[in-house]
């Protein structure tokens, strides 16, 4: 025995095979050797057995010495639709299908076609008719549009823009071109082509880079939903659970207003990283200052007058859509008069989101406020602020603009008179309404608790 096949592998266990021919036998005369193949589900090439014949005794013609049996493929190649992007903000001009071979062998492309159907009416609207080329075990082929600059792309096919429809729904399959389908998907609703049910995740064109994928990467359960979601775009390689900065990755930076003197204020900005560029541009809407092609470091912004409210612009190298704005910077630099009342100290620990919390104090249950603050503009600062108020009774009221009070880590907030007597304070966890009528009065009086009347709910007042 010998060939390309394995034995035991491709074949039962072949074994020496002795026939006996007399001389009364009627030629001709048949006697039949049997070779047993083992089906698999694996694509692979077609495989030989050659079958040797000696005579051991006797004299005989035997014609020929050897017999070749061949083991033909009739399995389908193990390859998916593994990745597509069918949509892009603006003009649809990188879109793309990859493939991957699933396989533990090559697979040859040859005889196959990636078919694109109209979910509206069933019919098929363009077709890519794949090339005589193999695609080793594990790696990935990529089509996309004629002229098309999208990377890795293995097979430029058909339209330079709008190769792909948008749905919904819409769909794809691929086949042998004699239509046996090895592979299908749809995309925004069920249809012909969906195996289980469409995926819940849509490729709007919103999120820069971002495509549906098969996560796992070449994972197939036959279920759409199961085993689509939007992540990151990766065509020609390994499909990536990401979800973020696809395309880009935004500057860090601290923003924060800083008075030069009782009339004017600068933006101070510390860039603590560039994101995925080199440099950034800081610019603003109010006036043409401007730092541009920067490094991390501090840039100062301005000057800007006192009430002027400024956005701020911290540009990416490169995509605007990793650009980032900060609205609404103001300040107002004017020193406050003399306070002939209490003047009391409000000291805040922000978190690492300043730019949600302000704060007023208003005459208990209600009326207008009296002191404001916030926002603020500096992670993990201790902010302070004056506040002067005639005798009487108040709220203090904190709001959070995202719901989850001073947090990450715990923030505080304490308010003293001009005495440094504490009036209040709390550890900051409140919720968007949360430290709303937190009363208290002035001045603050003497009063003090004695060990009688310690932890005592209906304690007297002492003289």
């Amino acid at each position: 025995m010998s060939g390309t096949a394995t034995d035991a592998v491709d074949y039962t266990t072949f074994t020496d095979v002795v026939l006996t021919f007399t001389p009364t036998d009627t030629y001709p005369f048949t006697q039949n050797v049997s070779l047993i193949t083992t089906p698999d589900v694996d694509y692979e090439a077609n495989e030989s057995v050659v079958l040797n014949f000696n005579i051991t005794t006797g004299t005989a013609d035997p014609g020929i010495a050897t017999h070749t049996h061949t083991i033909t493929n009739d399995d389908l190649p193990q390859i998916v639709i593994n990745e597509v992007d069918y949509d892009q903000d603006g003009t649809d001009a990188f879109e793309f299908i990859e493939l991957k071979n699933n396989g533990a062998a090559a697979a040859d492309l040859l005889g196959l076609k990636v078919e694109l159907i109209n979910g509206a009416n069933g019919l098929l609207y363009s077709t890519f008719t794949l090339p005589n080329v193999s695609v080793a075990a594990g790696d990935y082929f990529v089509i996309c549009g004629t002229g098309s600059s999208v990377p890795n792309c293995d097979f430029q096919s058909g339209a330079a823009t709008n190769l792909i429809q948008n749905g919904s729904p819409d769909g794809m399959r691929l086949a042998t071109t004699g239509n046996i389908v090895i592979d299908q998907m749809s995309y925004e609703g069920s249809m012909s082509t969906t195996e289980g049910t469409a995926p819940a995740d849509i490729d709007d064109g919103t999120q820069p880079d971002q495509g549906l994928s098969r996560l796992p990467d070449g994972g197939d359960t036959n279920d759409n939903s199961a085993d689509w979601t939007m992540r990151c775009i990766s065509p020609g390689a390994s499909n990536l659970s990401t979800t973020q900065f696809c395309l880009c990755e935004p500057a860090s930076f601290t923003a924060f207003p800083s008075c030069i003197d009782d009339f004017t204020w600068n933006i101070v900005v510390n860039v603590t990283s560039t994101g995925s560029g080199a440099t950034v541009d800081i610019t603003n809407s109010l006036t043409g200052s401007s730092q541009l092609g920067v490094g991390t470091g501090v840039h100062l912004i301005g000057p800007f007058n006192n009430f002027d409210v400024v956005d701020l612009t911290v540009a990416h190298e490169t995509f605007a859509a990793c650009d980032e704005v900060l609205t609404g910077i103001t300040e107002d630099c004017t020193p406050p008069p003399p306070c002939l009342d209490n003047e009391c100290e409000l000291t805040i620990l922000t978190d690492d989101f300043p730019q949600e919390i302000t704060w007023f104090v208003q005459p208990a249950g209600g009326g207008a406020p009296l002191c404001s603050g916030g926002p603020y503009f500096l992670d993990f600062n201790t902010e302070i602020e004056l506040c002067c108020l005639p005798d009487g009774c108040y709220d203090l009221v904190f709001n959070d603009g995202f719901g989850d009070g001073i947090t990450d880590p715990i923030g505080a907030i304490t308010l003293r008179d001009q005495f440094g007597n504490r009036i209040l304070d709390g550890d900051a966890t409140y919720t968007s309404v949360g430290q709303a009528n937190v009363s208290f009065c002035l001045p603050v009086g003497n009063d003090k608790l004695t060990v009688a009347t310690c932890d005592r709910l209906d304690r007297a007042q002492l003289a």
